[in-house]
């Protein structure tokens, strides 16, 4: 029996060994964003800590059936080398996947500050682009290389191993009283793994989050059990259920306070009045604010003649929440797909409206229509012309999203002027500049990484649309707004959001409509089309969460990531997490303290407002409250 448990010992022990392995190369991949003095020793420690027993839980779990099977095979004296063998490949399957999400984890909390979570299997109907994304991105691939390569060597160690065990393997059996020694020895060890003390609840993500320095929480935390927690979360019949607060609570403090704050902005030129304006609007991939500069001259050109908005955040951490927030003002609500919930659910959207005033609408999208459900959303939505990668010459798809942003917009200047005469809202969703960046191979990039291109090429692609439509005659009644779905994250947060990831440009421009003006007022993507209809003359009811950014203000702007609620005003950053810790930053003065207790009344507020809108949000929706025209 002790050879058996000794095979099972050296198994625990590889899952521990691998599982720091890829926290120390995480600590070379942000090794540059690391201020190693700043980090307290007691910290550290805690993190050494949490990190052991965040990866000894994992281990015991993916251990414990093997036990339970070798005290199996010991009790009832079973010599056959078949239970040995199941074992063998119960593990391998287990290591192997361990190995998996670790390795996919490296690219995805890069890109997302996040570890890999349930909301991966949103894009599950969408293999065929995922695949594409994998074998067409350097990072997604070398994880997929590095997967491969780690899976033969830990294939072969494996083996290595069992024969050893094989051969120093013998028959000899233990005294009963023994193994039952063993047994209860062996219960308490794991009973330990599984709730890391007698007196404490069980591990949970919560205990992760110890230090200000982010970077040691999250990387405390065992991206296999972050993974298989939200999976539990995703299927959990409660957490279907939003309730935060009270719904006539929620429902009064929304009608109270969202539209309370009166701040006239005047932005039409002298000659000018709201009229039936042609309006397209333009939602950027991954266009952060802070990347507006050296690499974007074309917006930079379009910035000073148009309206711009420098403090605007965005509806959450993906396209499909950017997108979402933007054509219906509302929020998504955790880890509900909002695309798909918005084409399930009853909604009288702001494209109705428009369609209802005699206006022609089109969705213009770069990649396949059903890739995060974005065709079906568009037409629920009331876009009566959509047209999306299955509408575009085979020759012209160059990539995992379809085709590039410079050909989504010139494709469809023909098909803009073949209706001209009448008035039209056309959206474009853009895709170029996302990993795998779409990139035709003849531009010409000043630029060396591939970020940088990404970035230039999206401008370029604007810039040469502005310049064709401007000799249209339709041009001088048309407002563009250009809002990016969500911003990039650059290198390691101090906060467990990445704000460079969720702050984002809105800029409106009409030359011959608008006056330029830059507004530093604080504002969300809820607020793009209650502030475009503004400018219209369109007869539209604002039945959304967002605001009027040229005639209102905000106090606080929010939205909800997977596990989180977060709300800003233009000073502080709250974060509400599931279990309800409550966190308050100064993130003008990139202060990591958490200043929550000295600021109870703001962060009260914040809660207040953050809760209401989510549930109103939920309500609404969910009860088909703003179905119908009024």
């Amino acid at each position: 029996m002790k050879h058996n448990l000794t095979f099972l010992l050296k198994n625990y022990f590889v899952f521990l060994i691998t599982f720091q392995v890829f926290k120390i190369l995480n600590f070379f991949i942000f090794f540059s964003q690391i201020n190693f003095s700043e980090i307290p020793v007691k910290d550290f420690l805690v993190y050494l800590k949490f990190s052991f027993l965040f990866d000894n839980l994992i281990a015991a779990y993916f251990t414990v059936i093997p036990l339970i099977l070798t005290f199996f095979i010991e009790f009832f004296t079973i010599k056959t080398e078949v239970f040995l063998r199941v074992i063998l490949y119960f593990l391998k399957i287990l290591y192997f996947f361990a190995l998996l999400l670790c390795t996919a984890d490296i690219s995805y909390f890069l890109y997302f500050n996040s570890h890999l979570n349930a909301t991966i299997f949103d894009w599950a109907n969408s293999f065929d682009v995922i695949f594409k994304m994998i074998f067409q991105d350097k990072m997604y691939l070398f994880s997929l290389i590095l997967l491969i390569i780690l899976i033969f060597f830990a294939n072969k160690f494996l083996n290595k191993i069992y024969q050893k065990f094989l051969l120093k393997r013998d028959n000899s059996q233990i005294k009963l009283k023994f193994k039952f020694i063993l047994l209860f020895l062996t219960f308490i060890i794991y009973f330990l793994s599984f709730r890391a003390s007698f007196t404490k609840k069980p591990l949970n993500i919560g205990d992760a989050y110890f230090s200000k320095i982010n970077f040691l929480n999250q990387n405390s935390l065992n991206p296999v059990f972050y993974f298989i927690r939200s999976i539990f979360d995703k299927i959990d019949s409660e957490n279907q259920k939003i309730s935060l607060c009270d719904n006539d609570f929620a429902l009064k403090y929304v009608e109270k306070n969202l539209h309370s704050q009166v701040d006239s902005v005047k932005v039409f030129l002298e000659n000018q009045k709201p009229d039936r304006y042609n309006v397209i609007l333009v939602i950027m991939e991954s266009m952060a604010l802070e990347k507006i500069g050296e690499l974007t001259p074309n917006l930079n050109k379009i910035i000073e003649k148009g309206i711009f908005f420098r403090n605007i955040f965005n509806g959450g951490s993906f396209t499909k929440n950017g997108v979402y927030a933007t054509i219906t003002g509302f929020p998504s609500i955790f880890q509900e797909h909002p695309l798909y919930a918005a084409a399930i659910l009853n909604q009288y959207s702001f494209p109705q409206m428009i369609r209802e005033n005699f206006y022609e609408t089109y969705f213009f999208i770069a990649h396949k229509g059903d890739f995060d459900y974005t065709e079906m959303f568009a037409r629920k939505m009331g876009f009566a012309n959509v047209f999306c990668e299955k509408n575009y010459p085979a020759e012209k798809i160059i990539g995992a999203y379809g085709v590039d942003d410079n050909f989504l917009f010139e494709n469809s200047l023909e098909i803009l002027n073949q209706n001209s005469e009448k008035p039209f809202f056309a959206v474009y969703l853009t895709a170029s500049n996302h990993p795998p960046y779409t990139i035709p191979q003849n531009f010409k990039s000043k630029y060396k990484t591939e970020r940088e291109k990404g970035i230039e090429f999206a401008d370029f692609s604007i810039g040469n649309f502005i310049e064709k439509v401007s000799h249209y005659q339709w041009f001088a009644k048309t407002i563009f707004v250009f809002v990016a779905d969500h911003g990039i994250t650059e290198g390691n947060s101090i906060y467990e959001i990445s704000l460079t990831h969720h702050k984002i440009p809105l800029i409106i421009f009409a030359p011959k409509i608008l006056k330029p003006q830059k507004i530093k007022k604080l504002g969300s993507q809820l607020d793009v089309m209650p502030t475009i209809l503004s400018l219209t003359n369109l007869k539209f009811q604002n039945n959304s969460l967002g605001i009027n950014l040229l005639g209102e203000k905000r106090r606080f702007t929010f939205f909800s990531t997977y596990d989180k609620i977060v709300c800003l005003d233009t000073n502080f950053l709250f974060i509400k997490r599931r279990d309800n810790t409550k966190l308050l930053f100064d993130y003008q003065n990139f202060s990591a303290n958490n200043l929550i207790f000295k600021n109870i009344n703001l962060a009260d507020s914040m809660d207040i407002f953050s809760t209401s809108m989510l549930q109103s949000a939920y309500f609404l929706l969910h009860n088909s409250k703003i179905s119908q025209k009024k």
